[in-house]
């Protein structure tokens, strides 16, 4: 799950985040990951090792890698469903492009091919607190779902 903060998600294995001459610290089941102006913080892990500028680690239940994603989260927030196209395959590489390039979003392609997708094909827009969708120029039907306020909300967009 990626929010505004980072991403989520509940493991017990063991990962490999590259890390790209990151200065490192651990305290205790934490670690935090230091470039140029840029912090990482990874909780909840254990069994570090560094080799060939990767960090290996074991998760330990829910993991959380802090990082400022405010400007493409609302984007992972909403689902699309539709019978004419898949987009949950593309949305998890486009979360696994995020965890391997996460000092430098402009290398991340699956990332910018799934915004692509979301502003300038099914022209949705997610800013502030709205969504604005336009008619797309493909003709594409689909379902957008997402939770306002607690409650689910559900637009079909033909």
């Amino acid at each position: 799950m990626v929010n505004k903060y980072g991403v989520v998600f509940s493991s017990n294995k063991r990962h490999r985040i590259k890390i790209y001459g990151a200065k490192i610290l651990v305290i205790d089941k934490n670690v935090y990951l230091k470039k140029n102006d840029r912090t990482v913080v990874i909780k909840n892990v254990d069994k570090l090792f560094v080799r060939r500028d990767y960090l290996y680690f074991n998760a330990l239940g829910e993991v959380k890698i802090i990082m400022n994603c405010k400007k493409f989260y609302k984007y992972f927030c909403v689902r699309i469903t539709s019978d004419n196209f898949d987009l949950t395959t593309l949305k998890q590489t486009a979360i696994l492009d995020i965890l391997n390039n996460i000092f430098d979003f402009n290398n991340c392609t699956k990332l910018k091919r799934y915004l692509k997708i979301m502003r300038e094909i099914l022209k949705i827009d997610l800013n502030n607190d709205h969504i604005k969708l336009t008619k797309n120029n493909y003709n594409l039907s689909y379902t957008l779902t997402y939770i306002l306020n607690g409650q689910k909300k559900v637009i079909h967009v033909k």
